[in-house]
């Protein structure tokens, strides 16, 4: 994945910023969380997932961060498409933000936030050029 790629994803993101949720705490973030990934729409898609942990993030750069090893999310704002973002990292298999890592957070958005969400998003994706770089 180029620094490119990742930036016009970054770009794209934006449109997400003030859509969904804002969560008071972790506990809210576990719970929304749980909610998400036993939903028939996501275990008929991804299966079973380990239980997630959610734990507060110091940084200054990030607003979130995902670790795969220990199903582990920080985050430093606890904003639904932050949530869903890291969520995404769980989900794929690379740590790129490459194509198969937008193929689920599109999938995520569309269900979670819903039809408007995504269709910005999607919409954002296509005018960074972010399929061009691909």
């Amino acid at each position: 994945m180029s620094l490119n790629q990742q930036k016009r994803l970054y770009q794209a993101e934006r449109c997400l910023w003030g859509h969904g949720r804002d969560f008071a705490s972790n506990q809210e973030v576990i719970e929304y969380l749980d909610s998400v990934v036993q939903s028939d729409w996501f275990v008929k898609r991804y299966g079973w997932v380990p239980p997630i942990r959610v734990e507060p993030m110091r940084s200054t750069k990030w607003a979130g961060c995902a670790d795969r090893q220990g199903y582990v999310i920080y985050l430093k704002r606890r904003t639904e498409n932050v949530v869903l973002h890291e969520l995404a990292h769980l989900l794929n298999y690379s740590d790129q933000h490459d194509h198969s890592f937008v193929d689920i957070m599109l999938h995520l958005i569309r269900n979670a936030m819903g039809f408007y969400a995504w269709s910005e998003f999607m919409y954002e994706l296509k005018r960074e050029g972010y399929y061009d770089v691909i």
